[in-house]
């Protein structure tokens, strides 16, 4: 960090405890996931859950979760102009900001709550038991 003189800008906290996670979560103005290549990151859902807004690029799972201009906006992926325009086009508009998190919960409720997770597994189990 040093060497990209980031110290007064970045800070790694290191691990942190599910309190002060949630209070991290809810004092973020957005979420960015910049990945190359991702699945589904729990960090994704969770800020979601919380209602944080996310700025993400359009690879692998991130784009069945993060609907543009719903919970948040999509980058082509190694696009640093597109990141950056996504990110201050969030961080400038705080109507859009306050708009995009108050629909990332609902977003993700009926497919990740754990009411949804439980009757998907449901399923599955009776499906195979009908096998």
């Amino acid at each position: 960090m040093r060497r990209l003189n980031l110290e007064s800008n970045v800070e790694f906290v290191g691990e942190l405890s599910r309190e002060s996670l949630t209070a991290a979560y809810r004092s973020s103005k957005l979420l960015v996931i910049a990945s190359r290549s991702e699945g589904l990151p729990l960090v994704l859902l969770e800020a979601l859950w919380l209602g944080v807004p996310v700025v993400a690029t359009a690879v692998d799972g991130l784009p069945e979760v993060v609907v543009e201009d719903v919970n948040g906006l999509l980058v082509p992926p190694e696009n640093a102009g597109a990141l950056a325009d996504a990110l201050l086009r969030l961080l400038l508009d705080s109507d859009l900001r306050r708009r995009l998190g108050r629909q990332a919960r609902a977003s993700i409720v009926d497919r990740f709550s754990p009411e949804a997770t439980t009757d998907k597994y449901l399923e599955v189990y009776r499906q195979v038991l009908a096998d």
